[in-house]
């Protein structure tokens, strides 16, 4: 039986790139950086506090994977306090499409990675 999700995969044009942004302005941790003989580099990365899913940050056009197109991953990034993080990672530079908004489930923001892949900033109603 399936016992948990790992890994989700985004996909991007520079993996270093990629990586200084998740790690340097939203704060992740580097989890592998695995570079096997005839396969693309596997790299992840995670929020520090979560210990379940990693980040696979995979190269577009390598292996089976397709090209970079930005556009939403429909991935929600978890936080206590959206404003609070919207404040502090629009002054790391992060760029957001849409600022914090009041939404029946509580309040979210929208922002992109440096290959235009779309994520939400999400404080639940109850936190």
């Amino acid at each position: 039986m399936i016992e948990r999700l790992s890994f989700v995969t985004v996909t991007v044009k520079d993996q270093d790139v990629a990586l200084r942004f998740y790690t340097e302005k939203l704060g992740f941790e580097k989890r592998r950086d695995y570079h096997f003989p005839g396969l693309p580099r596997f790299l992840t990365v995670a929020p520090r506090a979560q210990k379940e899913v990693e980040l696979v940050l995979i190269k577009a056009g390598t292996s089976n994977v397709q090209p970079a197109s930005g556009g939403h991953t429909g991935m929600v990034f978890w936080t206590n306090d959206c404003l609070r993080d919207y404040e502090e990672l629009k002054g790391k530079g992060v760029h957001f499409t849409e600022e914090p908004k009041k939404m029946p489930f509580g309040i979210q923001a929208m922002f992109t990675d440096p290959d235009g892949n779309l994520f939400a900033l999400s404080q639940s109603i109850d936190a």
